[in-house]
């Protein structure tokens, strides 16, 4: 949710999902395991220490396989080198492309608002409508998920409603 302010329709995401090991050790190290063994790819790569260090289940792998037109179930030994080395380079430079989003109904954060520039700081009042106060999301104030959007929520509808407590008492 972090990335989706940043992100556009055509952007691309790309994934490391083995990044304490660089590409071609990492692609050594399958080559020479993986020659004479019976083991299934999924089974074979599962077992890995560099997959098992970072915690990718065997079903993970399975969809990986198949994502490089790998049967997951072939024997690691029957797969050829150029497959190999793409399988390995899906592991370490994996890549999506943003299609879109789905849309306003099941949006969970948005970004925008009024703009800061357009208030009274000190009061959330509107520099052109003084009786006219903001807070909240309506502000074009955006963070991080996890609390500091919400905190902002309320301390600003705090401010907003102390100040027009105190237009009223003028």
């Amino acid at each position: 949710m972090h990335f989706s302010r940043y992100l556009d329709q055509g952007d691309k995401i790309f994934f490391d999902y083995l990044p304490a090991c660089k590409e071609e050790e990492f692609l050594t190290e399958v080559q020479i395991k993986a020659s004479g063994n019976s083991k299934q790819v999924a089974s074979f790569f599962s077992q890995l220490p560099a997959l098992k260090e970072v915690g990718l289940p065997k079903r993970f792998v399975e969809v990986i396989c198949q994502r490089s037109s790998i049967d997951p179930t072939t024997k690691i030994s029957a797969v050829s080198g150029k497959k190999l080395k793409d399988l390995v380079h899906l592991f370490k430079s994996d890549v999506f492309r943003v299609t879109g989003t789905k849309g306003w109904q099941l949006a969970m954060v948005s970004r925008g608002g009024v703009s800061l520039e357009e208030l009274d700081l000190k009061s959330l009042s509107s520099k052109k409508i003084p009786s006219l106060f903001f807070a909240g999301e309506i502000l074009d104030i955006d963070g991080d998920s996890g609390g500091y959007n919400l905190q902002f929520a309320f301390s600003s509808a705090k401010k907003a409603t102390e100040s027009i407590i105190a237009s009223w008492e003028k």
